[in-house]
């Protein structure tokens, strides 16, 4: 069985160093985040960014109690979509979130961004 964590804002994002929660970001960890409820796998991490970017690149990496998990996905020039597979053990109360980064300061994605973690169920 599958279960989806879906991270999302509307608004502009600051691409050199935001976390994204449930309708928001900002370069505060603790309000961007979302509670695990019972303990899964990470197996995938699907980002839009809305806008194309021209000339920067962009990384959405999953975190994990604040720390960065294996889960990361590059969004390059050009580009609004993009799927990253991987396995990250989730224990139930882990606080989780989606960290941007940029390959240049003070990137912007002015229409915001959205991601999707697909989560693998213990049988």
């Amino acid at each position: 069985m599958s279960a989806y964590i879906y991270f999302s804002t509307f608004a502009r994002v600051n691409a050199d160093a935001d976390y994204v929660g449930l309708g928001s970001s900002s370069a505060d960890l603790l309000p961007n985040t979302v509670l695990v409820a019972q303990p899964c796998n990470a197996t995938s991490l699907g980002v839009s960014v809305r806008q194309a970017l021209t000339s920067s690149t962009c990384t959405a990496t999953l975190y994990v109690n604040g720390s960065p998990s294996t889960l990361a996905t590059v969004v390059p020039p050009g580009t609004t979509v993009t799927v990253a597979l991987g396995q990250v053990p989730l224990a139930s109360g882990d606080l989780i979130t989606l960290f941007i980064t940029s390959d240049i300061p003070q990137t912007v994605l002015p229409l915001g961004m959205c991601g999707t973690v697909t989560c693998s169920m213990p049988t």
